[in-house]
């Protein structure tokens, strides 16, 4: 997803901003695009990025359509622990407040709490869940 974001050279704005709104529809939509394309041409496709709750049902319309089987995960763990990781990938510390924000807009699923996967611990032990969970069905996304 990050590829498509940083394809913007004009008119960026921060994407956890609400004025990013357009911009993320449009950069979702990109990616969107292409991955059905891939996906079109008898590839798999793991699509990694942010993808907030409240645009699954649109994602979900869209494989609906296309007989595209979805599983949708949101990898979760503490702030702190979020914070630490995104300081030490970036090199620098993000702005609190706003990723406390970001952060907040994962925290309270309702019916999609199902497709929560713990990511703390290691790399391999957060890939393992997400593998589990795909196996058992736990996050085949319902259209």
């Amino acid at each position: 997803m990050d590829s498509f974001l940083f394809s913007i050279v004009g008119g960026w704005v921060d994407p956890w901003r609400p004025e990013a709104t357009h911009q993320n529809r449009v950069v979702g939509g990109a990616a969107v695009a292409a991955a059905m394309q891939f996906i079109a041409g008898g590839y798999t496709v793991a699509f990694d990025g942010t993808v907030f709750p409240d645009a699954l049902d649109e994602l979900a319309e869209a494989c609906l359509r296309r007989e595209i089987p979805l599983h949708y995960v949101v990898l979760r763990c503490d702030l702190a622990t979020c914070f630490d990781r995104a300081t030490a990938r970036d090199g620098e510390r993000p702005n609190a407040v706003q990723f406390a924000d970001l952060h907040a807009r994962f925290s309270a699923l309702g019916a999609r709490e199902a497709h929560v996967v713990d990511a703390s611990g290691t790399a391999d032990e957060v890939a393992a869940r997400v593998l589990a969970a795909f196996r058992s069905g736990a996050i085949a996304a319902a259209s």
